[in-house]
């Protein structure tokens, strides 16, 4: 499948993209799930020889090799942005092909940015993805980390007519440089244009999950840019008959992009019609990028006014919390079809729900019989960044078992199939410099 002098040079230099290509040939059929880390050299090469060969050679035969790549049921890309690769689309180009593999249900595509000198390409990564009609059995699609959510879903949405989950990452990092300069004008979000993508899939997909996360690297987590000015419009769902699962920033289903005390919301025309598992995210709020400074890192303790702005940024954190849950009060009233109701916690514990407002939705929940759950990511809980897809769930009442009292489990990766580990690349950058002190 690749030249043997190839192969011979790759085995005597140790190259891993030969010993990746010899295991890929080897464990056929019995492989499920190929996961690829892109770190920018030429490992990868020989794999894609291999895959490309096995097209050219044996797809008019339909050889047996062809027919064990249907073995393949999931693909994960790890782009990884910290390279000396000048143009990091090219390996994109290269290989989007290769990896759109026959009869593929699943695809992650996941972008790791570790530095800022490369903005551009990490934002344009999924731009050129545009997928052959081989995904017409794709049922599960995960992007992660992309800045530019729209113009990605737009390569591929229209090639999946079967996709039933999505989940959607939007991350940015606004440091030492400005989303004029690196992204799209503003406003950064337009749901006017992700209503547009979504579309492509309403009479479909049952599983919807978004994050967003807009920080900025350099600052500490009470001098953050203002999301407001970034995003216009609403997202509108209430065409997707078929949406049963939903996971998203709690202004998401709000008349408007933030969240307003004491304001008449009315969420039944942008939810969709036959909701039954919803889950409320802290994201797009100042709850969401509060953490334990770890003052031993300073020479001198914080100034006056460092001290005045910490201490603002957490009470408008603490009312974001109330207001999130004024909203969830609202929609356990307002959605007639709701079984199950969660709602994520803070990264920081030191915001928590209090256990008066934990009862409150408990008894909402039970009063119309939806099991009601917490969610608390462990990264700031556990203070180590291998935890940064560590959740643990708390079920306050189970519908089914009403006499079942507190349930407590942990999940990682994903949550009954929802990924978790979204919008937490600020608290990992924070980590990295030291500012969260790592547990002992």
């Amino acid at each position: 499948m690749v030249h043997v002098d190839d192969f011979r040079e790759g085995l005597e230099t140790n190259d891993y993209g030969v010993y990746a290509a010899l295991l890929f040939l080897l464990v056929l059929p019995t492989l499920r799930h190929i996961s690829i880390a892109d770190n920018g050299d030429e490992t990868l090469r020989p794999l894609k020889y291999v895959l490309d060969n096995i097209r050219a050679e044996e797809a008019s035969e339909d050889g047996p090799l062809l027919r064990h790549l249907e073995s393949i049921k999931a693909v994960t890309y790890n782009f990884d942005d910290d390279t000396a690769t000048p143009d990091p689309r090219t390996r994109m180009d290269e290989m989007r092909q290769s990896l759109v593999l026959p009869d593929i249900e699943s695809l992650e595509l996941s972008t790791v940015t570790h530095s800022q000198a490369r903005a551009r390409p990490t934002l344009n990564r999924f731009r050129s993805f545009k997928p052959s009609s081989t995904l017409a059995f794709l049922s599960s699609l995960v992007i992660r980390s992309t800045m530019n959510i729209a113009e990605t879903l737009h390569g591929i949405l229209a090639e999946t007519p079967q996709l039933r989950s999505l989940t959607c990452e939007a991350f940015c990092d606004t440091s030492k440089t400005s989303l004029e300069t690196v992204g799209p004008p503003m406003p950064w979000i337009s749901l006017e244009q992700w209503n547009a993508e979504l579309s492509a899939v309403r009479y479909t997909l049952e599983t919807l999950v978004i994050s967003v996360e807009l920080s900025n690297g350099d600052s500490t987590f009470f001098d953050q840019p203002d999301l407001k000015p970034h995003v216009s419009g609403r997202l509108d769902l209430g065409r997707f008959d078929q949406l049963h699962t939903v996971e998203i920033p709690a202004p998401f289903l709000t008349d408007n992009a933030f969240l307003w005390i004491g304001s008449d919301t009315n969420y039944l025309p942008f939810a969709p019609p036959n909701l039954r598992h919803l889950t409320l995210r802290t994201d797009m709020t100042d709850a969401q990028r509060v953490y334990p400074w770890d003052t031993s890192i300073r020479d001198k303790g914080p100034t006056f006014q460092e001290s005045k702005e910490e201490a603002r940024f957490r009470d408008q954190a603490r009312m974001d919390l109330t207001c999130i849950f004024q909203i969830a009060l609202a929609m356990i009233d307002q959605l007639p079809y709701l079984q199950s109701f969660a709602v994520w916690q803070p990264p920081d514990p030191s915001l928590d729900m209090f256990d008066n407002q934990l009862e409150d939705l408990r008894t909402s929940c039970k009063n119309k019989s939806i099991t009601a759950k917490i969610i608390y990511p462990m990264l700031l809980r556990w203070k180590n960044p291998i935890h940064w897809n560590l959740a643990r769930e708390c079920t306050l009442f189970d519908a089914r078992f009403p006499d079942s009292g507190l349930l407590v489990r942990m999940f990682r990766g994903e949550r009954q199939g929802i990924p978790l580990g979204l919008a937490s690349q600020y608290h990992l950058g924070e980590f990295k410099k030291h500012h969260v002190r790592k547990h002992r």
